[in-house]
């Protein structure tokens, strides 16, 4: 498949909000792309605990050889 065509794929099925694993913490937030190795992440929360997260302003770009697997929650 063509680059372009999977760029309109993905522009088309709408942002997600997913919870990136990493090896010594979790990020919530919605994922707004894959881009030169990093998960691109807007309103990112840095979970704690189940019911306790902390928000980070703007975005964050997490490389992708630190996340352990990606988790979408909605």
């Amino acid at each position: 498949m063509p680059r372009w065509v999977a760029r309109v794929v993905w522009a088309m099925r709408g942002k997600r909000r997913v919870r990136l694993h990493l090896e010594e913490r979790s990020i919530d937030g919605v994922l707004l792309g894959c881009w030169s190795g990093h998960y691109v992440l807007q309103l990112p929360r840095v979970v704690e605990a189940e019911d306790r997260s902390i928000p980070l302003d703007g975005m964050v770009e997490v490389p992708r050889e630190r996340v352990v697997f990606v988790q979408v929650l909605a």
